[in-house]
């Protein structure tokens, strides 16, 4: 494959719940900011944090430039385990069913401890 001229839609979801607290929530975007680093220049990309409520970071899905993803980066490197219990379904539901791209097959990427 090249990836110069792949193209998809990659949502990916993190779990900021209590449970991700010390350790876990670090290597959680630690591995999360590796992934949005190797990303195809022709894609698009989302993030959900989820815990017992979730959300987007990102109110459409972005296209994988340098400068959203180094925004993203910024963003995620703030992401603390904060948000209560673990609720997988909803956000999970909400990733699968957005409006999608033409000609971009979507990848659902969860991390969850």
């Amino acid at each position: 494959m090249n990836l110069m001229t792949a193209t998809g839609e990659y949502i990916f979801f993190i779990d900021r719940s209590g449970s991700m607290a010390g350790d876990r929530i670090e290597m959680a975007k630690e591995a999360l900011i590796v992934a949005l680093k190797s990303l195809p220049p022709n894609s698009y990309f989302n993030i959900y944090s989820f815990g017992t409520s979730h959300s987007r970071l990102f109110p459409t899905n972005l296209e994988c430039t340098e400068k959203n993803i180094n925004d993203a980066i910024s963003r995620v490197s703030y992401f603390q385990a904060d948000m209560g219990g673990t609720e997988i379904l909803p956000p999970l539901l909400q990733g699968m069913t957005d409006p999608r791209r033409k000609n971009h097959p979507r990848s659902i990427l969860l991390r969850e401890q």
